[in-house]
């Protein structure tokens, strides 16, 4: 991000809670979250975003995803099911196994450092 972003009209999840009236979040430019309160002004350079009452939360887990894309017939893309849904940390669950092992594996540690098993 690289300009200071102001959320209007939302309903943060906080903890087991959540507010009943929107409110403003102002999130600086490195993606840290500096205000949360109604009528927050957003800064000259900033962005500002109506959502129009809409839940705003941290990022979401998705526990049990087929993302070893091509490998199966049921697996999709990590980008069609990560980020753009607001998922931030997608697992995957038997795409690969003894059958295909190896290939995740080599297409695994060609992406990122690997510790072995």
């Amino acid at each position: 991000m690289a300009e200071p972003l102001l959320i209007r009209n939302v309903r943060p999840l906080q903890n087991a809670a959540f507010s009943h009236e929107p409110t403003d979040v102002l999130v600086s430019p490195d993606g840290v979250i500096q205000t949360v309160a109604s009528g927050s002004t957003a800064p000259a350079n900033g962005t500002e975003l109506d959502l129009k009452g809409a839940f705003l939360s941290r990022g979401w887990v998705d526990l049990h995803t087929h993302i070893y894309h091509g490998a199966t017939d049921l697996s999709l893309r990590p980008e069609q099911i990560g980020l753009k849904t607001g998922v931030t940390c997608l697992v995957d669950c038997g795409s690969a196994g003894e059958a295909n092992f190896e290939a995740n594996w080599r297409w695994a540690s060609a992406r990122w450092t690997l510790i072995a098993p």
